[in-house]
């Protein structure tokens, strides 16, 4: 029996987009957020991407972990920081 799936192209994108976020989530694979082109995060953003809560976050950096940049008196993060970060702690399990 053959089924007519009726999506809107919107809608099969976001079904696209999400489930290819699920598979690179199983396989560990991180990509760069397309809104963020300079790949630096703000605390909350660099806390999505690490998928922890941002009091999480200020936890890591109080304990070493990681080490943000200061600019402007606020913290900031390099993605490629954050990617260290998380293959260690990959590598740690």
């Amino acid at each position: 029996m053959k089924y007519a799936l009726l999506l809107e192209e919107d809608e099969l994108k976001c079904l696209i987009k999400e489930c290819v976020r699920e598979v690179f989530k199983e396989l560990n694979i991180m990509v760069s957020h397309p809104e963020n082109n300079n790949n630096i995060f703000t605390r909350k953003q660099a806390a999505s991407y690490l998928q922890v809560t941002p009091q999480t976050l200020s936890r890591y950096v109080r304990e070493g972990k990681l080490s943000p940049a200061i600019i402007n008196s606020k913290y900031r993060f390099f993605e490629h920081d954050l990617i260290k970060f998380l293959n260690k702690r990959t590598d740690e399990v």
